[in-house]
């Protein structure tokens, strides 16, 4: 079984992962929602987790969002790997 690579944590907020996880759950399930529908609101979410993901040094999920924000909002593809990558978060000892 492969090991995930956990997120660069800035030093000292290493901590936070159980948190940042369960951010990245709610925000993963906001975001599949929203692809149906597309629009101003999902570009919003993207962004959002986007910025929190930079900032947790969160660089997996940073590239996946920031395909989606550059115009492939809807892209199955990138939405399955983003997915993915947060069930990977957990394993990394995020989950509570």
């Amino acid at each position: 079984m492969r090991h995930p690579r956990p997120p660069a944590i800035p030093a000292g907020l290493e901590s936070l992962l159980p948190a940042f996880v369960v951010d990245m759950r709610k925000d993963r399930a906001a975001l599949l929602s929203l692809a149906a529908e597309g629009g101003p609101a999902l570009a919003e979410m993207v962004h959002a987790m986007r910025g929190k993901c930079a900032m947790f040094g969160e660089d997996i999920l940073f590239r996946l969002l920031t395909a989606l924000e550059q115009g492939r909002p809807a892209d199955p593809e990138i939405l399955a790997a983003i997915s993915d990558r947060v069930d990977e978060l957990e394993r990394c000892g995020g989950s509570d």
